[in-house]
C-alpha cells in the first residue's frame, strides 16, 4: 500500500523582539525527512519550516460620525457660514471646497451634532451658490483584530482579509474539517470550536488519539481558523467557524486509505469545507474515490500543490474540482518550492507564515514555510463565502475565487499563479452579493395574527427538542423567514442589520418599492432587486433603524442582540412604562436600555432564552432564532 508523508524543516530562533529591539537571528538547524521516492510516496508540504515568531501587540479602534462637513461652492461665491452654527475648520482651494464644523459641538451629545450636520446640510443643499454638501466621511482601514501576534501575520492583509472579515468572520455554523497529525486542543485558539475530533489511523475520538504531538496539523488548523480578536494568539482566516481535526497520520508519513477515510469522516460527521495538506505524486483511485464523495455531497475541497519545485500540481490537489493552492512569498513572487504548472488554482501567502508549533510538547507560536500553510488560508477563506452563501458549490467558489484573484504573472492563468493571488475581500463580497440576489424576494406582508398561513417543508435542524422551533415555524408559515436553501434553517447563525432590516420589514407589512431610497452609500442597490437598499430604506424611513452614522448603515456588519430589541421597540411603538417597572437586567446602555425596559414591559423579550441572567450580553450578534422570537412577539402582542 502506497505512503504519504508530511516533510518538514525546522529553523529554531529565526528572531526575536526583546525590549523592543530585533535580536539577529540564532542560527539555523532541524530535521528534514525524506524526499518523495519514486513509488508516489506523498508529503505533506515537503520542505515546509517553522521558526520562532517576532512578538508585538497592535490594535485598532473603529470610526463613529465624524460631525464635519464639506460644501463646495461656486466659484467667486464667499463663503459664510455662521447663521449656521458653523465654522471653517479647513479647505481645498483648487476645487473650491469649505470644511466646515459645528461652532458649539463640544456641548452637545452625539446623536444631537448628528441630527444639525445633517439639518445644515439640507440647508445649505437649497441654498444659491452651494454646489454640493455632504458629511467630510473618515478614510479607514478595514477590521484588524488585537490579537497580540496579528502584526506580523503578513499573510491576512496580503491578500485582502481585513475587507473580508468587514462581512464576516465565519459563522459558527459553517465547519472546517483540518485533515493533519490532529491539533492541541489546549492552544486558546481552538477553544470551545472543536467538533467531532477523529483518529482514523486507529479509529478512536479518544482525545489522547487525535491530539497533535508533531505540530503541522495545529499550525495548520491555526491559519485556516485561529480565533481572532480574541487578545490572544494569532488571526486565522476563518474567526468562529467549527473546526474538525482528523487526524490522518501518527508522525509524517500517512497512506492514501487512511487520507480517503479522512475525507470520508469529514463528509459524514458534517464538514462544509476540508482541508489537505499533504501531497503525492500518483494518481490512485482510493484517493480519486474519495474526493468525489466529498464533491458529490457539496463539501468544498482545498489542498496544497506541492513543494517538489517543478511542474505538475501533485494529488489530491491535482484532481478536478479541488482547489489548488501553491505559494509565494511577501514580494508576490512564486515560492521557490512551490509547484506550478498544470492543474494549479490559485497562490496564497506560504512564507514565513505565523501559527501554532509544538517543541518539547509545548505549543509555541512559529514561522512554517510551504504549501501546506498557503492551502488552509484558502480553505479559511471559503469558510467564510460558505458563511454568506450556505449554498455555495465547490464549482462556484472555485469559479468566485479564479475570477476575484489578483493575477500576478501574464494575464489570465499561468503556470507559476494559476488564476493569481488569492483576493479574500473581493471573493466574500462576491459570494455574499451572488447569495443575495438569488435567495431574497419582494414579497411583503401584512402584520397581523390572522395572516393566512401556508403549509412549509419542516427545517431538517429544526425539530421538536429545538429551541425557538415554534417561533422559527410559525414565521416560516407566514413567508416572513426562510431557510437556506439546503433543507436547514441554522437557528444559530448570526445576522447582519440589512438581514434583519429585511425581516422586520415584512413583519410589520411596510410597503416597498424601488422609489424608496435611504441617505446611506455603503448598501447596494441591486437593479431588480428590493434587497438590500429599499428594504433598508423603508426601515429607516418609518423610524425603526438608524445608520452608524448619517451616511454609512454598515450593512454587512453583525447586528447585536440590543439593536435587534430596540428596532423591535420602535416598530411596535411600545409605550413608556410606569415608573416603577424595573426589569430583570440593569441599565446596560444609555442608546438601548430605554428601548429594551419598555420591550420587556410588553412582555416581547419573554421568550429570550437567558435574559435577564448574569451571563445574557446585550451585544452578542443575535441568532437567526433569537430573532425570530421578538418578531414572533411582535406579531402576537
Amino acid at each position: 500500500m502506497r505512503r504519504i508523508r508530511v516533510t518538514l524543516r525546522l529553523v529554531l530562533a529565526g528572531a526575536l523582539l526583546t525590549a523592543g529591539v530585533l535580536l539577529p537571528a540564532l542560527g539555523h538547524g532541524g530535521v528534514q525527512a525524506a524526499s518523495l521516492g519514486s513509488a508516489g510516496s506523498a508529503s505533506a508540504d515537503s520542505g515546509s519550516t517553522w521558526s520562532w515568531p517576532i512578538q508585538q501587540l497592535g490594535s485598532s479602534t473603529p470610526s463613529t460620525g465624524t460631525g464635519r462637513i464639506v460644501v463646495r461652492l461656486v466659484a467667486g461665491v464667499a463663503p459664510d457660514f455662521s447663521s449656521l452654527g458653523l465654522r471653517e475648520i479647513d479647505s481645498v482651494p483648487g476645487l473650491n471646497l469649505h470644511v466646515l464644523s459645528l461652532v458649539d459641538a463640544g456641548s452637545l451629545g452625539l446623536a444631537e451634532a448628528e441630527a444639525r450636520i445633517v439639518a445644515d446640510m439640507q440647508i445649505m443643499r437649497m441654498t444659491p451658490g452651494v454646489v454640493w454638501a455632504e458629511e467630510d466621511g473618515r478614510v479607514e482601514s478595514s477590521r484588524i483584530p488585537n490579537d497580540p501576534s496579528y502584526h506580523d501575520q503578513w499573510g491576512p492583509p496580503q491578500v485582502g482579509l481585513p475587507a473580508a472579515w468587514d462581512v464576516t468572520t465565519g459563522s459558527a455554523e459553517v465547519t472546517i474539517a483540518v485533515l493533519d497529525t490532529g491539533i492541541d486542543r489546549n492552544i486558546p485558539d481552538f477553544s470551545g470550536r472543536i467538533v467531532s475530533p477523529h483518529n482514523v489511523v486507529n479509529d478512536s475520538s479518544d482525545t489522547s488519539s487525535w491530539t497533535d504531538t508533531e505540530g503541522h496539523g495545529s499550525g495548520v488548523a491555526g491559519v485556516a481558523a485561529a480565533a481572532g480578536n480574541d487578545g490572544q494568539g494569532i488571526a486565522g482566516a476563518a474567526w468562529n467557524v467549527k473546526i474538525m481535526p482528523i487526524k490522518i497520520t501518527e508522525s509524517d508519513l500517512a497512506y492514501d486509505s487512511t487520507l480517503a477515510a479522512g475525507i470520508t469522516y469529514a463528509v459524514d460527521h458534517g464538514a462544509d469545507v476540508i482541508n489537505v495538506s499533504f501531497t503525492g505524486g500518483v494518481d490512485t483511485r482510493v484517493q480519486r474515490d474519495a474526493v468525489d464523495y466529498a464533491l458529490t455531497h457539496n463539501v468544498i475541497m482545498v489542498a496544497s500543490a506541492g513543494n517538489h519545485s517543478s511542474a505538475g500540481v501533485e494529488y489530491p490537489a491535482a484532481y478536478p474540482g479541488v482547489i489548488s493552492v501553491g505559494a509565494v512569498d511577501q514580494m508576490d513572487a512564486r515560492s521557490s518550492y512551490s509547484a506550478y504548472g498544470a492543474g494549479l488554482d490559485l497562490v496564497a501567502p506560504g512564507d514565513g507564515i505565523l501559527s501554532w508549533a509544538i517543541a518539547d510538547g509545548v505549543s509555541r507560536l512559529g514561522l512554517w514555510s510551504g504549501t501546506s500553510f498557503a492551502a488552509p488560508l484558502v480553505a479559511g477563506v471559503v469558510a467564510l463565502m460558505r458563511s454568506v452563501d450556505t449554498n455555495l458549490t465547490p464549482s462556484q467558489a472555485a469559479d468566485i475565487l479564479e475570477q476575484t484573484a489578483k493575477d500576478l504573472g501574464p494575464a489570465g492563468w499561468d503556470r507559476d499563479f494559476g488564476y493569481g493571488l488569492i483576493d479574500a475581500g473581493a471573493a466574500v463580497r462576491t459570494a455574499f452579493e451572488a447569495a443575495s440576489t438569488t435567495t431574497t424576494s419582494s414579497t411583503s406582508t401584512t402584520l397581523s395574527t390572522t395572516t393566512t398561513t401556508t403549509p412549509v417543508q419542516p427545517f431538517s435542524d429544526v425539530g421538536p427538542t429545538t429551541q425557538y422551533a415554534s417561533q422559527i415555524n410559525d414565521l416560516a408559515s407566514r413567508g416572513l423567514v426562510t431557510g437556506m436553501g439546503d433543507g436547514t434553517f441554522r437557528p444559530g447563525q448570526s445576522l447582519t442589520r440589512q438581514q434583519f432590516a429585511k425581516m422586520i420589514v415584512l413583519t410589520m407589512g411596510y410597503p416597498v418599492s424601488e422609489a424608496d431610497s435611504s441617505p446611506f452609500t455603503d448598501v447596494r442597490d441591486v437593479v431588480g432587486n428590493l434587497y438590500p437598499y429599499h428594504y433598508v430604506a423603508v426601515a429607516w424611513k418609518n423610524g425603526v433603524t438608524q445608520g452608524t452614522n448619517p451616511i454609512h448603515y454598515s450593512p454587512f456588519a453583525n447586528i447585536s442582540r440590543a439593536q435587534v430589541i430596540t428596532m423591535v421597540a420602535r416598530a411596535a411603538e411600545l409605550a413608556e412604562p410606569p415608573d416603577w417597572f424595573v426589569p430583570t437586567f440593569g441599565n446596560f446602555s444609555a442608546d438601548h436600555y430605554p428601548y429594551a425596559r419598555k420591550a420587556a414591559y410588553a412582555g416581547l423579550l419573554d421568550g429570550l432564552s437567558g435574559i435577564g441572567s448574569r451571563g445574557y450580553d446585550f451585544w452578542t450578534p443575535a441568532t437567526r432564532g433569537e430573532a425570530c422570537v421578538l418578531l414572533y412577539d411582535l406579531l402576537h402582542r
